[in-house]
């Protein structure tokens, strides 16, 4: 009761979610925001995460088909081979059309995924346990109970699609296992769980063999997919994320910035007098030096700052949850370790370079404010560390 209890709160819960997005009266007074960068591209997503994006829908329309093609043709069979178990069939059929639907609704209304994966291995068990009781007990049509089991571990393989092996495999393992609790329980008397048993191994056999393919499959594209989103999104001579990866990172962050009333600073990194370096000791000295820049920015700034390459010698860190005097401490304390290191120069035995970077904050203010804008504030106190005199850094509110 208490697994019951749960999960009808989590579907009012999502629902409530879902109509506050719609309806204005309501997202006063109820927010979502479970998961809160979900709008986010799914760049470098766990394999999980692959696996559910690329199934959920098509689960949930396969899953919404079956649940109701399914029982319909049982009772159209039934009510021509055999009209005594009419009554039987469509009590049978109504009940399974609202548990098998629970796996689809669940998907619509957004649980959490572990309810999800709940939902779906027990459904089938749930309506096995009721086909078994109903139809071949009370009633002795084996054969009809047969065709619904087989009917249920096809539809377990597709409520299983977004989950992987193990959910393939519990949900289908407990389906298999519902005749014998039966028959332990005293529930099926006189039934053989073998009489059931012996037809769903072939098909529970070649579900795994397809569940075992797909994952394979699956697993090649996931590599493949994360190769090309590192291409997309990061900067090829630092490694750092780019200027797309940034603006998109950086807008959802200042989104729920802007809505919870937190703050959040931009940092703008400029290194001083670069041209003259790449014009004095060549290109290749000059890419040391960025990458001298971006091994110290990325040592210095937090994993939950979100730090790129802006552009040519320019990078940007954006600063949740960050006020602006914490912030300047520690863009200080970036500026004192880049001008503390020291390059060797391509050119000549013994020179080296030392390096600094002008920096400039800007932290958000009251009331809605655009990226763009916050960062055009970021440049102009940067431009203002640059005109004082280079190796500095510059805040603003």
């Amino acid at each position: 009761m208490v697994i019951v209890f749960r999960f009808l709160r989590r579907i009012l819960v999502s629902a409530l979610n879902q109509l506050s997005h719609t309806t204005p009266f309501l997202a006063g007074w109820w927010t979502m925001e479970h998961h809160p960068l979900h709008s986010l591209p799914p760049f470098h997503a766990t394999y999980a995460d692959f696996r559910f994006r690329e199934y959920e829908k098509l689960s949930l329309r396969l899953s919404l088909a079956i649940a109701c093609l399914g029982p319909i043709l049982i009772f159209i069979q039934d009510l021509l081979l055999r009209p005594q178990m009419v009554r039987t069939s469509f009590l049978i059929g109504l009940c399974s059309v609202g548990i098998l639907g629970l796996f689809p609704l669940a998907l619509r209304v957004g649980l959490p995924r572990r309810w999800v994966r709940i939902v779906a291995i027990l459904t089938p068990s749930v309506v096995a346990s009721m086909d078994l009781q109903l139809r071949a007990s009370q009633s002795g049509d084996i054969t009809g109970a047969i065709v619904l089991l087989l009917y249920l571990v096809a539809y377990a393989r597709i409520l299983a699609l977004p989950f992987g092996m193990t959910v393939t495999i519990s949900s289908i393992g407990l389906l298999m296992a519902m005749p014998i609790g039966l028959k332990v329980l005293g529930l099926m008397p006189g039934m053989a769980p073998a009489r059931f048993l012996f037809p769903m191994i072939p098909m529970a056999l070649m579900m795994f063999l397809l569940e075992w393919n797909l994952t394979r499959n699956l697993h090649e594209n996931h590599v493949q997919r994360k190769k090309l989103e590192d291409l997309a999104i990061q900067d090829p001579l630092t490694g750092l994320n780019n200027r797309r990866y940034f603006m998109m990172s950086a807008s959802e962050h200042l989104r729920l910035a802007d809505r919870n009333g937190h703050p959040l600073c931009i940092l703008m990194v400029d290194l001083d007098h670069f041209k003259r370096i790449n014009d004095t000791f060549g290109h290749g000295t000059g890419d040391q030096v960025i990458r001298l820049a971006a091994d110290v920015l990325r040592h210095e700034l937090r994993a939950s700052d979100i730090l790129a390459r802006f552009g040519g010698e320019e990078f940007i860190a954006c600063l949740p949850e960050t006020e602006l005097e914490a912030a300047g401490v520690a863009a200080e304390r970036i500026r004192l370790n880049l001008a503390g290191s020291r390059l060797a120069a391509a050119q000549g035995e013994g020179a080296v370079l030392r390096v600094t970077a002008s920096m400039g904050i800007a932290a958000t203010r009251a009331g809605s404010e655009s990226l763009d804008e916050l960062i055009e504030r970021a440049d102009q106190a940067l431009y203002e560390a640059k005109h004082g005199g280079r190796n500095r850094v510059t805040c603003v509110a």
